[in-house]
C-alpha cells in the first residue's frame, strides 16, 4: 500500500477528446440515471437537453435489481407531491433497460456529439456497457468496497470515476490500488455526500483529495443548490455532475432535486463564470485596474503655490490624483530639496522640479 505524500502534481485524464485536470475547462456531466424513469423517450430527451446546454457528457445508471437480497426493502424519497415510498426491487426494475436499448442510447448520444457513460453496480452491467463502447466507468459511493466489481472494471483499462460518499481515506487508497493493480491508472475522485447538514459537507475535501492523490477531483452535486457547485469550482473541482430532469412534476425519485431545461443554461453560465474568475494564482492586476491607476493613484503634487528656491516640505507637497505623475513613494526624495521654478497650487511635480 502506498503512503501518499502531500501536494502531488495533478495528473490529466482524457475522456474521448476532452482533457480533465489542471489547465482544462471543468468537465460538466448531466446526471440522468434515475430521472429518465426507465423510458427510452425520456432518456433521449434528456440527452438532447444535455447536448443543447453545454454539458460534456450525459450519465445514466445501469442498475441490476437482482443485487437486492431482501425483496421487502423500501425506499423513501421526496417529490413535489410530498414523501413517497416504494419497494426498492420494483423501483429498480422500472429503471432498467435491455442491452439493445442501452446500445441505442449510446449511439443516440454519439449522434448528438455528447459523451455517454453510466454508473454501474453489477458485474453483468459492465459487459452491457462494454458492448456500448463507453469511454469510462463510474462507481457509485455504495460500491467503493465492492472488490469484484472494482477489479472487473479496472481490467477494462478505462478511466474510472468514483463517488466517495461513505468512504474513509483507507477505502480510497484501497480502491486506487486495486485499479492500478488490475490495469486502470486513470482515476477521478468525486466528492460526494448524503447529508443536509452544511457542517458535514466538507467541501475542503476537494483540495485535500487533489493534493494527496494527484488525481483530478470532481463534485457530485446533490440537488439544485448552485452555491455548492460554485464552492466546488473555487476549491479546484475539475468535474461537476448535476442532476437534470425534463420536469420536477414527473413521478419518481430525484426529480425534485433536479434542474429543469429552462434552468440549465443559467447554471452552466454561472459555472463557467466562476471558473474563468479563478484566473491565475499570480499577482497580476487587470488591464482595467492598470488603466484606472493612471487616473486614481496619487502623484507628488503641490498643496499650495511654491516659489523658486523654496524648500519642499510636508507643508507644500503631498499626494494628489491623478496617478500620471511621480508616485508618492518617492516623496521623501523631494522633502528638503529646493524648487527649481515657481509652481502653482495643484501642480504635479516632475524630476526636473528639484
Amino acid at each position: 500500500m502506498y503512503l501518499y505524500p502531500q501536494k502531488i502534481k495533478e495528473k490529466t485524464v482524457t475522456i474521448v477528446d476532452r482533457k480533465i485536470g489542471e489547465g482544462n475547462r471543468c468537465f460538466l456531466i448531466a446526471e440522468a440515471g434515475t430521472t429518465c424513469n426507465g423510458e427510452i423517450s425520456i432518456a433521449k430527451e434528456l440527452i438532447d437537453v444535455s447536448a443543447a446546454n453545454g454539458f460534456d457528457a450525459v450519465k445514466f445508471q445501469t442498475i441490476w435489481p437482482e443485487q437486492i437480497s431482501d425483496r421487502s426493502i423500501t425506499y423513501r424519497y421526496k417529490t413535489l407531491y410530498g414523501w413517497q415510498e416504494e419497494n426498492m426491487f420494483e423501483m429498480f426494475k422500472q429503471l432498467t433497460f435491455r442491452p439493445k436499448e442501452w446500445k441505442e442510447l449510446a449511439e443516440y448520444a454519439q449522434s448528438k456529439n455528447i459523451i455517454f457513460f453510466s454508473t454501474v453496480d453489477s458485474l453483468e452491467g459492465v459487459e452491457i456497457l462494454e458492448a456500448c463502447k463507453v469511454p469510462l466507468y463510474k462507481l457509485g459511493s455504495w460500491d467503493v468496497t465492492y472488490k469484484p466489481l472494482i477489479i472487473k472494471i479496472a481490467k477494462k483499462k478505462k478511466p474510472v470515476m468514483l463517488d466517495l460518499g461513505p468512504a474513509y481515506l483507507s477505502d480510497i487508497v484501497r480502491f486506487i490500488e486495486l485499479c492500478r493493480q488490475h490495469g486502470t491508472k486513470e482515476v477521478i475522485l468525486m466528492h460526494d455526500f448524503h447529508t443536509g447538514d452544511p457542517a458535514e459537507m466538507n467541501m475542503r475535501n476537494i483540495c485535500y483529495l487533489k493534493n494527496t492523490f494527484g488525481t483530478p477531483v470532481g463534485f457530485s452535486s446533490p440537488d439544485r443548490n448552485i452555491d455548492l457547485d460554485i464552492i466546488a469550482v473555487a476549491k479546484g473541482a475539475k468535474v461537476i455532475e448535476k442532476r437534470i430532469t425534463i420536469s420536477r412534476k414527473l413521478k419518481g425519485h430525484h426529480h425534485v432535486l433536479c434542474l429543469e431545461p429552462d434552468e440549465i443554461q443559467a447554471w452552466n453560465e454561472r459555472i463557467r463564470f466562476a471558473e474563468a474568475a479563478l484566473g491565475s494564482s499570480e499577482i497580476q492586476p487587470s488591464n482595467a485596474d492598470l488603466s484606472d491607476s493612471k487616473k486614481y493613484f496619487r502623484s507628488i503634487c503641490t498643496t499650495r503655490s511654491v516659489r523658486k528656491g523654496e524648500t519642499y516640505s510636508v507643508h507644500n507637497i503631498d499626494g494628489k490624483r491623478p496617478g500620471s505623475g511621480i508616485p508618492t513613494r518617492f516623496i521623501e526624495v523631494f522633502l528638503g530639496r529646493k524648487a527649481k521654478r515657481d509652481l502653482k497650487k495643484d501642480t504635479l511635480l516632475n524630476w526636473d522640479d528639484m
